[in-house]
């Protein structure tokens, strides 16, 4: 079995771990602000973020397994890295010091990573960056809440 089979679900298991922690600590302050209507129940997130994160494995696989150039790959791989470190960063940020209006920012940051991301798949693998458009349209979503979250409190 190659390394890539297990590197890549490891890495994503870290940055969800990562991510739920850093929720995990601010929850009993979440529950505290004016959300809007539309926002899902807890639970729903966790549903959502996992399939998400499952989409995320999927799409690193397929890229990886790609025929591509070392700048793509070296390009790619780093696009990667900073969206999963984007992605951690918001819980951090919104949950953990609760930055509502610094985690805005870093929900336009993650939108603009993930473009980026699914630009540079297209040419080397169109289905690894078709498989991100569910997160691509989550955080949009979210970044929605977010917005409201902030205006709200």
């Amino acid at each position: 079995m190659e390394i890539s089979y297990i590197f890549i679900p490891a890495f994503y298991i870290g940055v969800m771990i990562a991510g739920t922690w850093f929720s995990q600590k601010g929850m009993a302050w979440y529950r505290t602000l004016s959300v809007p209507h539309f926002t899902p129940a807890p639970w729903v997130f966790s549903v959502v973020w996992s399939i998400l994160y499952i989409l995320m494995i999927v799409s690193a696989l397929l890229w990886w397994h790609s025929e591509q150039s070392w700048c793509q790959t070296t390009t790619i791989g780093a696009l990667y890295l900073i969206n999963a470190f984007i992605n951690v960063q918001w819980s951090y940020l919104f949950f953990y010091r609760h930055l509502i209006g610094w985690s805005v920012i870093n929900t336009i940051a993650l939108e603009i990573s993930l473009w980026a991301l699914m630009y540079m798949l297209w040419p080397v693998n169109p289905a690894a960056a078709l498989v991100l458009v569910p997160y691509c349209t989550w955080v949009l979503f979210a970044l929605l809440i977010d917005v409201l979250v902030w205006w709200r409190n």
